[in-house]
């Protein structure tokens, strides 16, 4: 019997072209695969390692003997890499990813904390901070270089030499911030939502409005076109202190809505 067990110190064998074509073949084949299928046309492995990471990763789960089916975040995502999207598609997974596997989300704090950092120190750091949430032995040597695979493809680090660092927000997140700022200081909350619905498929707007308003005051930032009897709250106009702000309100608006649908698949 196979053990998915979720600990810190080893993880499937996997790369991000293996996952993106796993995904997109599920999604072909309406949503739901037989892990046999994988094998004979070799996208997974003997050990099924791509079904495993899927399934731990919460993009993924079992339905039956030998047969999987994408959770609705995971078909979402199928989706957006087979209409080519891969640009959102990147996003989505980087922050589901960073919500639900936590080597990818104790690595990316390590470098991100520690810029120009080496991968020694890099190893020598993950094995303290896992040991410290009471994993034995800390996160192998394996794990790590899956990690950093996967944050690299996803374009999230960049390796300078011997050293890794986190690439600026914008890598990552420019081309959808581009469509909802009004200029680098206005947000419009409006088109926040519109292309928020677009790329989930469905966004209440009633959570939308109380995540955003509760995101917003926790930045400490202001509403220049603020929610009246006349203004909807969906139409406000958001003014920013920096462009991070713009990433940091992206960011923590996907982070919820993926949470909830992650926890309704």
């Amino acid at each position: 019997m196979e053990n998915i067990s979720l600990t810190l110190k080893s993880l499937p064998r996997v790369s991000l072209n293996k996952l993106e074509h796993a995904l997109i073949e599920i999604y072909r084949n309406g949503g739901s695969i037989k892990i046999n299928e994988l094998k004979n046309i070799g996208i997974e492995t003997k050990g099924n390692d791509v079904s495993i990471f899927l399934r731990r990763a919460k993009l993924a789960e079992k339905i039956n003997r030998g047969t999987i089916k994408l959770t609705k975040i995971g078909y979402k995502i199928a989706e957006l890499l087979k209409e080519n999207k891969r640009t959102y598609a990147y996003m989505m997974l980087h922050i589901h990813l960073y919500m639900n596997l936590p080597h990818y989300r104790v690595i990316l704090n390590i470098i991100r904390d520690n810029p120009n950092i080496s991968k020694n120190q890099i190893e020598n750091l993950t094995t303290q901070t896992t040991i410290k949430m009471g994993f034995k032995g800390g996160m192998n040597r394996n794990a790590i270089n899956i990690v950093l695979s996967l944050l690299r493809d996803l374009n999230v680090i960049a390796k300078h030499g011997n050293t890794y660092s986190v690439k600026p927000s914008s890598e990552i997140f420019s081309k959808f911030l581009e469509q909802v700022l009004i200029n680098k200081k206005l947000l419009d909350a409006e088109e926040l939502y519109v292309k928020l619905k677009e790329l989930l498929g469905e966004l209440n707007v009633n959570r939308y409005v109380k995540d955003l308003d509760r995101i917003v005051h926790s930045r400490g930032l202001n509403y220049i076109v603020a929610p009246t009897l006349n203004i909807p709250p969906e139409k406000a106009i958001i003014r920013l202190k920096s462009m991070e702000d713009a990433y940091f309100v992206l960011f923590e608006i996907l982070y919820l809505t993926i949470s909830r649908m992650v926890s309704s698949s």
